[in-house]
């Protein structure tokens, strides 16, 4: 089962867009020693697979890195930071983009668009590019985001009680590590769509409230500690939420 998750695309030195965030998520995060915790419904974690996949993409720089904490996007309640990085496979001193993560962002053509354009600003001002190779901030700021993508992620089929169909499968390299207040997670392209999967996952509509998911450190790449605990919570009083039975876009424009 595949769902189809907005994203911005990336150029780089550009500064990068934030994932697709839609204005009705509703997201917790509660870090202690290591076990982190995220409540959210399904709008807050098909935004988390969002950010995900746009630290995912072809033409995202290596090390390039985002810090999420209760002042954007988690309630203010929350402890502790979420933390995605893509770190670049490296193969002959080139880039390497995993088969899959191909196929996910739409096949060769879709992917050499997306790098072309990533390195429309190396071109247009390589000068600047060699130097401080980025622009100051309200330079940023004023640049228009480009038109968001779709990218396919699958995602494992859940029945009503929560219970998943197959063990969730983690490809590619993702690292995690969770102490004191940073749940940080450092992957390649399939790593981090792998993480998207997960998301996506607790976003499906057979997910119940109070349905969770839990990994442990042993899910992840070697060196990994802590455990990832996830829990689905439709209902938000204080923001006037109410669970749906709406199915949310993205599964309807996914491919089955």
């Amino acid at each position: 089962m595949k769902a189809a998750i907005s994203f911005y695309p990336h150029r780089l030195y550009w500064g990068t867009c934030a994932g697709d965030w839609d204005c009705n998520y509703c997201l917790t995060l509660d870090i202690a020693r290591d076990r982190a915790l995220i409540c959210s419904n399904a709008d807050g974690f098909l935004s988390l697979a969002s950010e995900c996949i746009t630290y995912a993409q072809p033409a995202m720089d290596n090390q390039n890195h985002t810090h999420l904490d209760n002042f954007f996007p988690f309630e203010t309640e929350s402890n502790g930071t979420l933390t995605f990085l893509h770190k670049k496979e490296v193969i002959d001193n080139k880039w390497r983009i995993a088969g899959k993560a191909v196929a996910a962002f739409g096949g060769d053509a879709a992917v050499d668009e997306l790098v072309e354009i990533g390195d429309t600003f190396l071109r247009s001002d390589p000068e600047a590019a060699s130097t401080t190779g980025s622009l100051e901030t309200e330079d940023i700021r004023s640049i228009p985001p480009l038109p968001m993508r779709d990218a396919f992620v699958e995602y494992t089929p859940c029945d009503a009680d929560g219970v998943f169909e197959h063990k969730m499968e983690i490809e590619g390299y993702l690292l995690m590590k969770v102490d004191r207040d940073d749940a940080y997670f450092e992957g390649d392209d399939l790593g981090l769509l792998s993480l998207a999967s997960i998301f996506v996952s607790m976003a499906q509509p057979n997910m119940p409230e109070e349905g969770m998911l839990a990994l442990d450190a042993d899910a992840f790449a070697p060196g990994s500690n802590g455990h990832l605990e996830l829990m689905r919570i439709d209902t938000w009083p204080q923001w006037n939420l109410t669970r749906s039975d709406a199915i949310p876009e993205a599964f309807k424009r996914g491919e089955v």
